[in-house]
């Protein structure tokens, strides 16, 4: 008989989440749109990790900026998820994987919803924000630091 101790559930628990950022824009005319169609730059989705002092918690942050040039529309919307980690997951690099894979799989649905409900005040044509592979944006995210 030993005394270790046995985990089981999930690796990271997502305890809540924030809308923290809507900036939302649409140009009603043309000539403003082609005037501004450089510099609002393309759809994309980036996404942010931190651990606390005590590494039991971690933040994600994801922001999807919008560009919907047929409905001259623009903007950013960003999310932020707080979640605890399982008491056995203590190392860093572990952590920040289960954050930016499991704790970005658990946070997106609440980005992508944000970013329909906020492009479909004006036009009942709305943006749906694509699946993304988070094993993939934790490879691109990771090689970029």
């Amino acid at each position: 008989m030993t005394n270790k101790k046995e985990f089981s559930g999930p690796v990271i628990k997502l305890d809540s989440y924030r809308v923290v950022r809507i900036d939302f824009n649409r140009v009603l005319s043309d000539s403003k749109w082609a005037s501004l169609a450089k510099t609002v730059g393309k759809p994309n989705i980036e996404m942010n990790y931190s651990i606390s002092e005590d590494f039991r918690h971690g933040s994600c942050t994801m922001t999807a900026h919008i560009v919907r040039a047929s409905q001259k529309q623009y903007g950013d919307v960003s999310v932020v998820g707080f979640f605890t980690f399982r008491d056995d997951v203590t190392d860093l690099e572990d952590q920040k994987r289960y954050l930016a894979v499991n704790g970005g799989a658990m946070l997106y649905p609440y980005l992508r919803v944000t970013a329909s409900m906020i492009t479909a005040l004006d036009n009942p044509d709305t943006t749906i924000l694509a699946s993304l592979n988070f094993i993939e944006q934790f490879k691109n995210l990771h090689d970029s630091k």
